[in-house]
Parts: C-alpha cells; sequence; structure tokens
C-alpha cells in the first residue's frame, strides 16, 4: 500500500473518530453516551481490500476486519531493523512469502534452511556467507515501500528468514519460520 492510501486511511479514521467525539461531546448532558459499532468504526476498504479501522474499534471488530490468510502464505514485513513473519508456520509444500519492506531503507529477504539459533549465521565481511548456508531462495533488494514475493517447494524443517544486505542480520533482521 502506499503512503498516499495510507494516509488517506489515517485521515478518514481520524475524521470519523472526531465526528463520533464531537457528536458525544454535544448531546448534551442528558444525551446517552454512544459506543460505535464495527461498522462505524471501520474505515473505507484500502488498495488491499481490507478494512482499516480506527482507535475506537473493538478486537472483535478489528479480527473481523482481517482476510483470512491463505496457509501457504507467510506475509514477511521488513523494518528497520527486524524481520516481522505472520503466520510463523506454514504446511510442506509450496510456501509463498509475500514479502513487503515497511522499512526507510533497501531491504532483501533470504530463505534459509537451518537448525542455527537466529544469531549463529557465519557472517563474511557484513554478510552471512550464503555460499556456507542452504539457501532456499529469496526475494530481491527492495526500496522502501517496495514489496516482492517467492514461492518456494518446502519440507518440513525450520527456516531463517534473514535480511542480507551489508549489517542487516547482525543488526537482529531475522526470524523463524517453522515448516510442517
Amino acid at each position: 500500500m502506499n503512503r498516499l492510501h495510507r494516509a488517506r486511511g489515517l485521515a478518514v479514521g481520524l475524521g470519523l473518530l472526531a465526528v463520533m467525539t464531537v457528536g458525544a461531546a454535544c448531546g448534551g448532558d442528558d444525551a446517552p453516551a454512544t459506543t460505535p459499532t464495527a461498522t462505524e468504526a471501520t474505515a473505507a476498504p484500502t488498495e488491499a481490500g481490507t478494512a482499516a479501522t480506527t482507535p475506537a474499534a473493538t478486537p472483535a471488530a478489528t479480527e473481523a476486519a482481517t482476510p483470512a490468510v491463505d496457509p501457504g502464505t507467510v506475509a514477511v514485513v521488513l523494518v528497520d531493523f527486524s524481520v516481522r513473519a505472520t503466520p510463523a508456520s506454514a504446511p510442506a509444500g509450496t510456501v509463498t512469502f509475500a514479502t513487503r519492506n515497511g522499512g526507510t531503507v533497501p531491504h532483501e529477504l533470504v530463505v534459509i534452511r537451518s537448525d542455527s539459533e537466529p544469531g549463529a549465521l557465519p557472517i563474511v565481511d557484513g554478510f552471512v556467507d550464503e555460499a556456507a548456508v542452504d539457501v532456499r531462495g529469496e526475494v530481491a533488494e527492495m526500496p522502501d515501500g517496495g514489496e516482492g514475493s517467492v514461492a518456494l517447494e518446502l519440507e518440513s524443517g525450520r527456516y531463517l528468514l534473514i535480511c542480507n544486505v551489508v549489517g542487516h542480520y547482525a543488526a537482529g533482521m531475522v526470524a523463524v519460520v517453522t515448516v510442517e
């Protein structure tokens, strides 16, 4: 989602919250307090088709607005300097890593099969030595806001998702995904 859509969704959500707050405040002392319903707390759909919610949304409303994810897809967000993978497990077979750079600098995603601890991969000149590990695939370097994906045939095991831009792995850009 680009910055314009994020800003527009935030503005719509804040505007809705302001209208509900002002409306409740202007009702007078004898007006009953109101709580927004899930429908009132939900803004217009974003370009991805999910509904953005205002801070007034209840957890149930937020969960209802979250689309179901294909069990063979792992959503990966790379930020400065961490990797977030949701869900943390996937079924064996074709696993798609739908990746977005949510950071402010370029990032990439490298999928490595490994039983090593997340911070224990070999580093040479600031990079993980990809010749010394079991690389299964990658999403090439993306600018901030960039998106990419890779679909891989993966057997059961433990996989490390890393950013292998110089220094990023050492700074903590790693997540663990289990394929069952």
